[in-house]
């Protein structure tokens, strides 16, 4: 595993578990984030500002975020799928006890397939209700799907899972006040 890469993994402060090497060796990263809504937007908020105070000093770091809604447009969709296909670590940060979102799953289905000369990873960010029942298998069904997604694009993967009391979750369908791509 490139240097840079294991700098970004070991900033975090809690492990994140890994399969695989990636990331070119360059000054600039490119990170892509999709979230699924506010609570999944503020857990890779805070990985990505963690990983960006931790590489500022060696790189320039750059972001570009995807909400679920903006997703939801075809044009918008491709053009997100354009900017992940370039990217050297994309982060989706999403609820591992339900249905990964359709326009999430879309815009992946659509970068991934793309192969690319360097090495790069995908950053699976998951909550789940800390009460509750948990269906393990819809966890399990959402981790495998991400984990295939890494595995045609030739990415590393890596996953953290984040408790999340049910009373932060809005509705998937809840539309977001602010603007979504920084």
């Amino acid at each position: 595993m490139p240097l840079h890469l294991k700098k970004c993994m070991t900033s975090l402060s809690a492990p994140i578990t890994h399969s695989s090497s990636t990331v070119a060796s360059a000054s600039r990263l490119n990170f892509v984030l999709a979230y699924a809504d506010k609570p999944t937007r503020e857990i890779a908020r805070q990985v990505c500002a963690g990983l960006v105070r931790s590489l500022k000093s060696q790189f320039e770091v750059r972001t570009s975020w995807w909400s679920q809604h903006l997703l939801q447009r075809p044009e918008i969709r491709l053009s997100a799928a354009k900017v992940a296909a370039a990217a050297d670590m994309i982060f989706c940060s999403t609820h591992g006890a339900e249905e990964m979102p359709p326009a999430i799953k879309a815009w992946l289905d659509l970068w991934a397939p793309q192969k690319n000369a360097f090495e790069r990873a995908l950053v699976v960010l998951l909550t789940l209700p800390t009460s509750g029942a948990v269906r393990a298998d819809r966890l399990r069904a959402t981790e495998l799907y991400l984990q295939d997604v890494a595995h045609s694009a030739d990415m590393d993967f890596f996953i953290k899972v984040f408790p999340l009391p049910l009373r932060e979750r809005p509705s998937i369908n809840q539309p977001l006040a602010q603007t979504e791509n920084q």
